[in-house]
């Protein structure tokens, strides 16, 4: 249930549109609902929902209530409309005390080197997705060349000891032959010193055609943790570098560096449609 500041609520204008979690009849017992006497007359099943900006009660007992007509617009939280009766004004207070804010959680670790050699095939290089990924473009693209960036002297080796880890991992590997996409290169540097290498697509990106894949959000994400105790955190490491491109897609990600060309043959970071192509 959320509490409204009367002031605030009587300054809304009416025909707003308002907020509902959830309607549906369930016997889950851990779900948080608790019995409310409202007007100190009837009690209800009322489900807490700290998102929801409204609450509904049975028809049989709003037609108790003396309620107002309004032009208020009820939506769920799947975007769904909802019709509505009419709206009341109900006295009630409890101290619920129910809603905690965790500030950390109990982390085991002490698995995590046994699972690594035992299941070192995993974790031992950049795996690869099924499937094909090509990257379309629209049909007014211009290709753009852009000149190696100057990199400090104290990065150069760095750079050249990743971009040899890269090719000996398969990711990239050197062009010799004329593209018509040049792309700048962008290094960034990790906690540890170590560099990862990203390209700056900013001309290529606006020429791509995204897929446009629905992207999970976190509030699809949370209601799927409902009761959920334990929790696996996995990171996909690299995770773009695993979607192989196939045909010319690699060509276009052809990136220059003060040793030559590159491009790369796996998914690269920076492209707008990356996270399309990694969710599907």
């Amino acid at each position: 249930m959320n509490l409204v500041d009367k002031d605030a609520a009587d300054t809304n204008p009416s025909n707003e549109t308002v907020f509902l979690y959830s309607i549906e009849i369930s016997k889950n017992k851990d779900e948080a609902v608790i019995p409310l006497t409202i007007n100190n007359q009837f009690p209800v099943q009322f489900k807490l929902d700290t998102g929801a900006q409204v609450n509904i009660i049975p028809k049989k007992y709003f037609d108790l209530i003396t309620p107002k007509p309004t032009s208020k617009r009820l939506t769920s939280y799947c975007g769904a409309r909802i019709p509505v009766t009419g709206v009341c004004r109900l006295s009630c207070s409890l101290n619920l005390d129910l809603i905690k804010l965790v500030l950390n959680i109990d982390v085991a670790t002490s698995q995590v080197p046994h699972l690594k050699e035992k299941y070192k095939e995993v974790f031992r290089e950049i795996g690869k997705l099924d499937g094909e990924c090509n990257i379309h473009l629209k049909d007014n693209a211009t290709p753009t060349l852009y000149p190696a960036r100057q990199i400090p002297a104290t990065m150069q080796d760095k750079l050249k000891t990743e971009l040899s880890c890269l090719e000996s991992l398969g990711i990239i590997e050197k062009v010799v032959t004329l593209t018509k996409w040049v792309n700048s290169m962008v290094m960034v540097e990790r906690k540890d010193g170590s560099i990862r290498l990203c390209i700056d697509p900013v001309d290529l990106n606006k020429s791509i055609k995204r897929p446009h894949y629905p992207i999970p959000t976190l509030d699809g994400v949370t209601l799927k943790l409902h009761g959920a105790k334990v929790f696996t955190k996995l990171d996909a490491q690299s995770g773009y570098w695993s979607i192989l491109l196939y045909d010319d897609s690699p060509y276009l990600m052809t990136f220059s560096t003060i040793y030559g060309r590159y491009h790369f043959k796996q998914m690269p970071f920076g492209i707008i449609s990356a996270q399309d192509e990694f969710q599907q």
